[in-house]
């Protein structure tokens, strides 16, 4: 689980017996609130179910060993812990991903619904744009067709989704100008 994000990630791993664990449910809330500052130091949040086990938080470095230990998330301790940590040696392997591209920040703002899985979902988030400013519209379409053409499982629908955005595109920039 933790491997994965080797050289890329430090991981938050967190071992609850359920999802409905109360801890649980602190731990994920204050993650999700404090997120953009915690991806700013580059930890993701894993989650492990094991029923028989108690809550437990496990910090793991860019290196993948385990760093520390918590029984309860504190945001300030977790950031103050990761800066403590030495990266000298690893700075040469270190190739760490940007979280942020598909992070929701500001969960009120945004708009639900835009998709770039077949030539329906491509129409109906065109189709939703539409009462939006064009600026928007712009950056929203170049976005789903950034991540349709860069998506490592890409399918029939998708490639069909990139054909309408890149005609939306193409309208666009004939009707600017």
């Amino acid at each position: 689980m933790v491997k994965k994000y080797k050289y890329k990630l430090r991981v938050l791993l967190v071992r609850t017996p359920d999802y409905k664990n109360k801890d649980y449910l602190k731990t994920k809330e204050k993650y999700e609130n404090n997120m953009k500052i915690i991806h700013k130091h580059y930890i993701k949040m894993l989650t492990k179910i094991e029923k028989n086990k108690k809550f437990k938080i496990y910090l793991f470095g860019f290196d993948g060993k385990l760093k520390k230990t918590y029984s309860k998330l504190s945001v300030t301790t977790l950031i103050s812990d990761v800066k403590k940590m030495p990266l000298g040696h690893l700075k040469r392997k270190l190739k760490p991903i940007n979280q942020s591209l598909y992070s929701d920040y500001n969960k009120s703002t945004s708009n639900k619904g835009f998709g770039f899985s077949n030539k329906e979902k491509a129409l109906d988030t065109i189709k939703k744009l539409k009462k939006e400013k064009i600026r928007y519209q712009v950056y929203v379409v170049t976005t789903m067709l950034g991540r349709a053409k860069n998506h490592p499982y890409q399918t029939k629908g998708m490639r069909d989704a990139i054909k309408v955005y890149k005609k939306w595109l193409k309208d666009y920039k004939i009707n600017k100008f």
